[in-house]
């Protein structure tokens, strides 16, 4: 059936949606992107091995070594916790690589390496955050902020994509019911929200909604770590109205809530 371009063999569901399956197809990236992809899938399997064996293991190890004839307590935790890291970037990694040496959907897979590189990112994050405990945490929580953000973005225009681009999730929505524009009683009482007209207005609308906290986040992170950090303001943890704090608290909240 992968030979059959008639879309009614692949069942009802299916007929209903050609461009998907069009979308998917090889012909859509270039046989240049595929070779190159492929043999950069290739490098890196071999070099992210070679690293993660002869390097990494070895230089934990010393280092472990070296803490316990120092007599450091933590020593333990940290390296047994670094173990665990080494696993899920290998395993990470491993997906990621075989997603740019199978490289036949760019337009989705793209945002699919995107989002696999949260593993490796928050792992790492995760074990330094053991050993790091005084200003460096804070930029090393800055660069998880910041792509967290971006994922969320990613993973937003990867839904998109998936389901056939923005015009045939526009079409798609546009024959829904328009009972699905309203907010509710609440909502459309207190903040006077008007129901979103089905089609592109409604799909604008989502993406604005959640965008807008890709916005915020990345500000507020921006500001947190070279504005409010430095100048002792922001008072992490504490809820009072000389801290900044909460004011990005609350603003991250109202952000979260509307997307």
């Amino acid at each position: 059936s992968g030979h059959n371009n008639n879309p009614s063999s692949f069942g009802q569901p299916h007929s209903q949606y050609p461009q998907i399956t069009q979308q998917f197809s090889v012909r859509r990236s270039l046989p240049s992107t595929s070779i190159l992809m492929k043999r950069l899938g290739n490098i890196l399997k071999i070099s992210s091995s070679a690293i993660f064996l002869f390097i990494v293991f070895p230089i934990l190890l010393h280092s472990a070594i070296h803490d316990w004839h120092k007599g450091k307590t933590d020593f333990a935790a940290f390296y047994s916790a670094a173990g665990f890291v080494v696993i899920t970037l290998v395993f990470s990694f491993r997906e990621i690589l075989s997603h740019l040496y199978n490289w036949y959907a760019p337009e989705v897979q793209k945002f699919v390496v995107r989002i696999l590189f949260m593993v490796p990112l928050y792992s790492v994050q995760s074990w330094l955050s053991l050993r790091f405990h005084g200003p460096a945490r804070v930029y090393i929580d800055t660069v998880r902020d910041l792509y967290e953000a971006y994922v969320i973005q990613s993973f937003v225009y990867y839904l998109i994509e998936l389901l056939g681009g923005e015009d045939r999730m526009a079409a798609l929505l546009s024959r829904k019911d328009s009972h699905y524009g309203n907010h509710g009683r609440f909502l459309t009482t207190v903040f006077r929200m008007k129901r979103w007209r089905m089609g592109r207005d409604f799909l604008l609308k989502i993406k604005h909604g959640v965008l807008q906290y890709v916005v915020v986040k990345t500000i507020s992170t921006l500001l947190v770590t070279f504005v409010f950090l430095p100048s002792g303001i922001y008072g992490e943890g504490k809820f009072s109205w000389s801290s900044a704090y909460t004011y990005t608290t609350f603003i991250l909240n109202v952000s979260v809530m509307y997307a």
